[in-house]
């Protein structure tokens, strides 16, 4: 037994541990085998000791079984049962720490099971909810789509009305077009009708005017009270100029001592001058003499009242009677106004248009068309302050008049020629 422990340090497949454990009673069993084994020795020496004398034959026998291992002792069996007790208490714990550890597995199990029952009735609950959310969004759907198509027939209807409407008014408007055509033909038409009955009514009636002959040559016009301001159409000789012998365009001094516009100056009578709708330097070169018509403005300092004299000449000084000249100022007249009042801009341009008989504080107006033949310069408004042609060939002296605006309404241009 010793020598089988030395050759294999671990016997019976045991552990170093084990054989640590099971030391003190391998000790034991040693000491008990070397007892019996003194005990034999001891009767073969003494052969009184056992049964009788020991023999040869029982030395040889003992030897023998010295020599030859026998069955499994009692101390292999008290080692195996030791083994087998503990194995038994190893499988013990083991069967205790395996029930604790299924314990364990099946309290978690059933927390686990708990958990996924409150985890799936989570799920369910969110089905539920996600359920009811897809069905109110379904019907939300619906509704908007309803609504939206609903919306959209309304709108294809507007569409519609819409580009009935456009049509109408493009037919309108094609419509008003072509009557606007209609009536610009008729309207062209028309004008032309009128500009050619105009101008044959011109040259039936005559639009004239009055030339002075630089001569003796004059108009005198009856006394006429509250006279403010005058408006004519010139056309000066060019060669009336300071150089020439003293000539008048206006003389008024019979109720106005320093009223006249002479060919060496404007009296102080006269405060402003306007030519052609613009007020200039009251003096006589700001009169234009380029044998062309020019519109004049003259603005007395107050009213006054008196005869007026056009295109009279003197060969003495400025303050001679009028009554005794013998020449005349070289010039053209038509379209004489006298005003009760002072002009303004926008009077003035009208005025250089047209004249109305009927405005108001219009003293006298001369549109000079009586034509050849005639000795009186007749005055349309109704004041009738008609003048006198004095020195003058009634027949030669009419010559055409200034021309009506080219502009101007046909019916004005009528009354005006």
């Amino acid at each position: 037994f010793g020598s089988r422990a030395r050759k294999n340090p671990c016997i019976f497949g045991w552990s170093r541990r084990r054989q640590s454990q099971a030391k003190p009673l391998v000790l034991t069993c040693m000491a008990f085998q070397i007892a019996q084994a003194l005990m034999l020795c001891l009767s073969f020496i003494i052969p009184s000791y056992g049964q009788g004398s020991c023999s040869l034959i029982q030395k040889s026998a003992w030897v023998d079984a010295i020599d030859k291992p026998s069955e499994p002792t009692v101390i292999e069996a008290t080692l195996a049962a030791d083994e087998a007790g503990k194995t038994y208490e190893d499988a013990a714990k083991a069967a205790q720490i395996a029930a604790q550890t299924a314990a364990q597995a099946e309290a978690k199990a059933q927390e686990m099971a708990q958990a996924a029952a409150a985890a799936k009735a989570q799920a369910e609950e969110l089905a539920a909810e996600a359920a009811t959310a897809k069905e109110a969004a379904r019907n939300a759907a619906e509704g908007e789509e309803q609504s939206a198509q609903a919306e959209a027939e309304e709108a294809t209807e507007a569409a519609k009305k819409a580009a009935q409407a456009a049509t109408d008014a493009t037919r309108a408007a094609q419509e008003a077009a072509r009557a606007a055509a209609r009536a610009g033909r008729e309207a062209a038409a028309a004008e032309k009708t009128a500009a050619t009955m105009l101008v044959n009514y011109a040259e039936a009636l005559g639009n004239n005017a009055l030339d002075f002959d630089g001569v003796d040559d004059k108009i005198q016009l009856p006394l006429i009270d509250g006279i403010r301001s005058l408006t004519m159409w010139v056309n000066i000789d060019a060669s009336e100029d300071s150089s020439a012998d003293l000539a008048y365009l206006l003389d008024v001094r019979s109720g106005r001592t320093d009223g006249y516009v002479s060919n060496f100056g404007i009296g102080k009578g006269f405060q402003e001058l306007g030519v052609d709708g613009s007020l200039v330097e009251p003096k006589w070169d700001s009169i234009p003499r380029d044998a062309n018509w020019h519109h004049v403005y003259l603005e007395s300092g107050a009213s006054f009242a008196g005869g007026v004299t056009l295109a009279s000449r003197y060969q003495g000084q400025k303050e001679q009677n009028p009554s005794i000249s013998t020449d005349s100022l070289k010039v053209q007249i038509d379209e004489l106004a006298l005003w009760s009042d002072k002009l303004n801009a926008s009077q003035l341009a009208d005025m250089m248009r047209y004249v109305n008989p009927n405005t108001t504080g219009l003293l006298a107006y001369y549109n000079f068309n009586d034509g050849p033949g005639s000795s009186v310069l007749t005055d349309i408004s109704t004041n009738n302050h008609h003048g006198d042609l004095v020195n003058m060939n009634h027949k030669t002296a009419w010559i055409p008049g200034k021309p009506p605006p080219s502009d101007m309404d046909p019916m004005l241009r009528r009354k005006q020629a």
